[in-house]
Formats: C-alpha cells, structure tokens, sequence
C-alpha cells in the first residue's frame, strides 16, 4: 500500500520492500539499493574486502565479473576497466567512488544492506540498474 503523500524516497522505499518481501516469498533473493545509472547485467559476483587480495587473483577478473564490496573506496578505481560491475553493502551515489563508477561507465547498486554476507564468490546476480535492486540467481 502506497501512502496518498509521500516524498519520492519514501515510495521507493515502499516499493522496493514490497519487491523484496514477493521475491523472498517466490524464494529469489533481492537486495534494494541505489543504482549509480539504469543498465541491467548478469555475471558472476567476486567478493573482496580488500584491493591488494582481488589484484592477486587476476583469473576473478573480467567483462562477467560483478564486484561485491562491503563499501566503495575511490582506490578502487583502478579494477573497473577489469569488471562488469559492482555492488556494495555501503555506499552513497555522490561519493568519490561512485563518480568514478559513473565515469568508467561501470554499473553499479550501492548501499545493497545484507549483500556482503548473502553472497558467495560464484553466485550469479542479476544488477538491475532501472529498478534499484541486485538479485541473487542461484
């Protein structure tokens, strides 16, 4: 149920908890966040809590490669010409960060709460930059 006047944030946030409580409820896993732009792209998630650990292994990078980060730092940059993605658990869409996911054309949902411990090296997500949310696959 909408409210009969809300602000644009307060609809979202109602419709992006209804879309997860029906996904929960056909048992797909669906994390609301904010989208840095509309793409919508599948790939296989790469988790990393630090830069130093992914750059290690390079065989985790790639066009299919979706990052999962527990937050978006600006050092990241320097792996988003190497991904098809990224999501993080924090994050807001006018960091430092997040302009230079803009920038690299990179999609991107930040501040997906619940996602870093959801997800698995290897799950298959769905980052669907149009309705604001990140979809767990399998």
């Amino acid at each position: 149920d909408l409210p009969l006047t809300a602000s644009r944030e307060e609809i979202e946030r109602v419709i992006a908890r209804s879309e997860q409580i029906q996904a929960e409820a056909s048992g797909r896993r669906v994390f609301p966040g904010i989208a840095l732009g509309p793409a919508v792209i599948e790939g296989r998630a790469v988790k990393a809590d630090n830069l130093v650990s992914l750059l290690g292994r390079p065989d985790d990078l790639g066009p299919d490669a979706i990052l999962v980060v527990p937050a978006l730092e600006p050092s990241w940059a320097v792996v988003f010409p190497r991904i098809g993605g990224v999501v993080a658990e924090i994050g807001g869409e006018l960091s430092h960060a997040s302009i230079l996911l803009r920038e690299a054309r990179r999609p991107a949902v930040v501040n997906c709460a619940g996602i870093w411990r959801a997800v698995s090296t290897g799950n298959r997500l769905r980052l669907d930059g149009a309705r604001s949310v990140v979809e767990v696959l399998d």
